[in-house]
């Protein structure tokens, strides 16, 4: 048998093709079938309705069950878009423990333990350095450290304070100035050994704490 050329409207049934026929129907038929329908039949087009792209997008869809970032699918372009999370979102995530504090509009992190000391004082001293210690006071038997007004003071600011020697006879106090506390306490911080040292930090509105 010769070559021949079929052309039809509708679908052509063939029990067996051999010879180079076989690869010239095969031939015909790939490249007449262009997508697969939603029931799985594979469909003839030929492309010249212009229509092929826009079905093949069509059986897609693209489905955002939540949580953070977002996921979006076009059909008219086919393109799938993904965003990750956003910075909320991840900083809504984030949460403070016990010495930290967290801001989550802003991220920011912040220890609430006392940072290296910054001004430092030696009741043997005049406790002067890195500060006016224009409160500072001694009596002729015990020695009264007051903390400095808190116009002077930033939050975060570290003094430590070393006990004299004899402190058994002389204790140090550390006293508060004005309304301003110690651990929430207006009582003066009393210390009785030889050399003992302390810090405390100003952490505003008249607020020390013991490191």
């Amino acid at each position: 048998m010769g070559d021949f050329d079929i052309s039809a409207a509708g679908n052509i049934t063939a029990g067996q093709v051999s010879g180079s026929s076989a690869f010239k129907a095969l031939s015909l038929y790939t490249a007449n079938v262009e997508r697969i329908n939603s029931a799985g039949n594979l469909v003839n087009i030929n492309g010249a309705d212009g229509t092929t792209v826009g079905t093949l997008r069509g059986l897609f869809s693209g489905v955002d069950s939540g949580g953070d970032g977002s996921f979006a699918y076009n059909s008219a372009t086919g393109v799938m878009t993904y965003v990750g999370p956003s910075a909320a979102e991840v900083r809504a995530h984030l949460s403070a423990g016990v010495g930290i504090s967290y801001n989550a509009s802003t991220g920011v992190i912040s220890s609430d333990a006392a940072p290296i000391p910054s001004n430092h004082g030696n009741a043997n001293a005049d406790l002067s350095e890195g500060m006016n210690w224009s409160s500072v006071a001694f009596s002729a038997t015990s020695k009264t450290w007051k903390t400095p007004d808190a116009s002077g003071m930033s939050g975060g600011e570290v003094v430590s304070i070393k006990c004299p020697s004899g402190a058994a006879a002389f204790p140090l106090s550390i006293a508060p100035s004005g309304s301003q506390t110690i651990d929430g306490s207006t009582d003066d911080l009393i210390l009785e050994s030889d050399n003992a040292a302390i810090d405390l930090v100003y952490v505003g509105s008249d607020k020390w704490v013991i490191k």
